[in-house]
């Protein structure tokens, strides 16, 4: 399927897929408000965001990489 796109806006807020919220950065961590289940993402260098969470006892990994240019008002990590 198509990519998942993290857009992190300069206001505080963020958007994935259908999730909405806000988005705060704790040390090397990113934590959105409405990414309970995921849990907070691990900004590592060159722009990526990792995620790892267990769900139904089966472990994933999401990694978003720094790709598009932001638009005007957006700020991607």
């Amino acid at each position: 399927g198509p990519p998942v796109i993290l857009i992190l806006n300069k206001d505080g807020s963020y958007q994935i897929s259908n999730e909405q919220g806000t988005y705060m950065v704790v040390g090397k961590f990113l934590v959105l408000s409405e990414g309970k289940k995921r849990g907070p993402g691990r900004i590592r260098k060159g722009g990526k965001i990792v995620f790892e969470y267990f769900d139904n006892g089966r472990r994933h990994v999401v990694t978003f990489r720094r790709k598009y240019i932001p638009p005007p008002g957006s700020a991607l990590v």
